[in-house]
């Protein structure tokens, strides 16, 4: 039926992936250029850790997730959409669909572990509720005067919400891939744990063509056997130091032991964490630290950092991070540390 086919058909976009997997892009989750990882990605088999079972962890999670629908529509107009469910009602087919959507949707993302992007899950049952909404005021809104009326609430939501997603002085981000490739030696591989890291290097690298001798590389990933041995696919000569050590059989300082032992010579190597190697000697190196060779001091940095008005928490967590930064560097630069630190309390 026609009902049927347009539920498949967005299916399709799946085979997007391997089609842009096999011809190896900079960034690509999963490497499913074969039907097994295709189906390994698909079914989130590399995120199995991050699920969870415990009934008392989930009842906590579903009380944390219910508010978001009230944070994304707020009550004035949330009010609206079970009036457009109860109109919907009465298409018993489509109504049940939706609902069997929101349903999934809640009980799959209840389960999950992974913070600070929980909103995000929910991508599908916030349009439905959008919809919902939508089917209220059109049930609702005979009279003129009526109409009127609801055509203001999308611009009472952008009074509410403009000045936190007004991005257009917001420059943190790119400030913090600016800074780390301006201070950063010569054939440069970083190792990053963090999204706050890691996409605004990518921006800069692969969008803005900067330092394409860089090796960036992100942590989390290399307890995924499908991992390393794509870096040695890309990066042969780096990753050669044994195709054995690529797997999550070693330990994480093992590897970044082994790969450092094996590239020092010719690579400056940074970790934007200590905690991941202890093995090796890391001297400060601003957002970095990086993998001593021989009696290197603590570098003199001077960064530039603009800060935005409104500070989101990425924002609080991006000026924490040059706070910290600035006291690894040494007591000479304790000033710009209290400086930035004052900053993080002001809205």
């Amino acid at each position: 039926s026609l009902f049927t086919l347009l539920f498949v058909l967005p299916l399709t976009l799946w085979l997007y992936l391997p089609l842009r997997a096999i011809c190896d892009p900079p960034l690509n989750w999963g490497d499913p250029d074969t039907s097994g990882k295709f189906f390994d990605h698909i079914l989130v088999k590399h995120y199995q850790s991050y699920f969870i079972t415990s009934p008392k962890i989930l009842l906590q999670h579903l009380k944390v997730h219910i508010p978001l629908f009230s944070q994304q529509f707020p009550l004035y107009i949330l009010w609206l959409s079970g009036i457009g469910l109860f109109l919907l009602a009465k298409k018993t087919k489509v109504f049940l669909f939706f609902l069997l959507i929101i349903v999934v949707n809640l009980l799959h993302s209840i389960r999950f572990t992974m913070p600070n992007i929980y909103d995000m899950y929910y991508i599908p049952s916030f349009i439905l509720f959008s919809i919902f909404i939508g089917l209220g005021i059109a049930g609702i809104s005979k009279k003129p005067l009526l109409s009127l009326l609801f055509l203001i609430l999308p611009f009472a939501l952008i009074a509410k919400n403009y000045e936190i997603s007004n991005k257009s002085s917001y420059y943190l981000a790119y400030d913090v891939g600016d800074n780390i490739l301006r201070t950063i030696g010569k054939a440069p591989v970083i190792f990053e744990s963090s999204d706050i890291t890691g996409f605004p290097l990518s921006y800069h690298q692969q969008v803005l063509k900067k330092r394409h001798e860089l090796i960036q590389e992100t942590l989390s990933f290399l307890g995924h056997p499908w991992y390393p041995v794509l870096l040695q696919k890309i990066y042969p000569e780096e990753f050669s130091f044994s195709l054995s050590q690529q797997t999550s059989v070693l330990s994480l300082n093992d590897y970044l032991h082994g790969f450092i032992e094996h590239n020092i010579a010719a690579h400056s190597i940074y970790i934007d964490s200590p905690n991941y190697i202890w093995s090796w000697p890391l001297v400060p190196a601003g957002l970095l630290f990086k993998a001593q060779l021989g009696g290197e001091g603590i570098p003199d940095i001077s960064y530039r950092v603009r800060i935005p008005k409104i500070k989101d928490e990425e924002a609080q967590v991006t000026l924490n991070n040059y706070v910290a930064a600035y006291r690894y560097l040494g007591k000479e630069n304790e000033a710009k540390a209290i400086d930035t630190e004052s900053k993080l309390s002001l809205q």
